[in-house]
């Protein structure tokens, strides 16, 4: 059970509208959401650059996929704000648009790095602090319990217990409450 936080992060209501978007499953559009935010990690941060042919490519594909999304901007009656309405065209979806415009905003903040996949179970998920490559604690030990490297230095160490153990049977094994 998470504790409820007093304090969000920049950016974090906008991120996690886009990760619930992209791990509801198989939604309309889904994918191409997918290809702006890996063109998007491809080009990298900072303003557009299209200086080389491989550049220009990836540019020409970007635009050609947000070409598909409309946005105007509408003046709500009772608010003097303006509030983005996707003007939508017979193919688009709301919650894609929105995950659309969500994207920007994280592209703006320099946040859209920040979005990723979980090394492990292959999810998406906001890392709030840069180094977070995992979505679960159960992910992160998971995938180090696989790495042939863990794998080794454990059985070297369960080798060792085993050895004193079997060179003093006066020694018992103490059970811990919650081990795996």
């Amino acid at each position: 059970m998470t504790k409820a936080r007093k304090h969000s992060f920049v950016g974090e209501s906008d991120a996690e509208n886009l990760v619930s978007f992209l791990n509801a499953g198989t939604q309309r559009g889904q994918k191409r959401v997918e290809k702006i935010i890996e063109l998007y990690a491809k080009i990298g941060k900072g303003p557009p650059k299209p200086s080389s042919a491989a550049n220009a490519e990836l540019f020409n594909s970007l635009q050609k996929l947000l070409n598909d999304y409309s946005f105007t901007f509408l003046a709500w009656h009772h608010t003097s704000t303006l509030a983005p309405t996707p003007n939508l065209k017979a193919a688009d979806r709301a919650d894609e648009a929105i995950a659309v415009l969500n994207i920007h905003a994280l592209r703006r903040m320099n946040l859209l790095s920040r979005v990723r996949r979980c090394l492990n179970c292959r999810e998406w998920l906001f890392a709030r602090v840069p180094t977070k490559r995992f979505c679960k604690e159960s992910c992160r030990i998971l995938n180090y319990q696989s790495n042939p490297a863990w794998i080794k230095k454990h059985n070297k160490q369960r080798q060792r217990n085993y050895a004193i153990r079997k060179a003093n049977p006066q020694i018992k094994i103490q059970q811990r409450k919650g081990a795996l």
